[in-house]
């Protein structure tokens, strides 16, 4: 069986398809990539148990992208825990040193107002 297609020759939704693979060749190794090389204009195809049609391409698209965007509200849920961590922290390093002008005003209203209530 040949396992290699011409594309002017393949009718869309006809046939199967299945996932390409090729080896890279490892400079360590000394071995050439163990692709075989095919004809200009051809695709080597694995074999495959699906069928391709629209209907499953529009639902792998739909799955993946529910996948990108399920990932992309995890990742920002992170970065925003994160920043928040980092603002907070650094607020509290400020606040410490005395670098933070509302917080020294109120420690001294606070301070000035013991002070006046002990004195009574």
């Amino acid at each position: 069986m040949d396992n290699t297609f011409d594309d002017d020759t393949d009718e869309l939704g006809i046939g199967s398809f299945g996932n390409l693979s090729w080896t890279a060749s490892n400079s360590n190794l000394n071995k050439p990539s163990t692709s075989k090389p095919a004809p200009l204009g051809t695709i080597k195809k694995s074999a495959s148990t699906t069928p391709w049609s629209w209907d499953y391409h529009h639902r792998v698209v739909r799955e993946t992208r529910s996948k990108c965007y399920t990932q992309g509200i995890r990742e920002q849920a992170i970065a925003e825990a994160r920043l928040s961590s980092m603002i907070r922290e650094h607020g509290l390093r400020a606040a410490g040193q005395g670098m933070v002008d509302s917080l020294n005003q109120a420690r001294l209203k606070w301070t000035s107002t013991l002070q006046i209530k002990r004195s009574v």
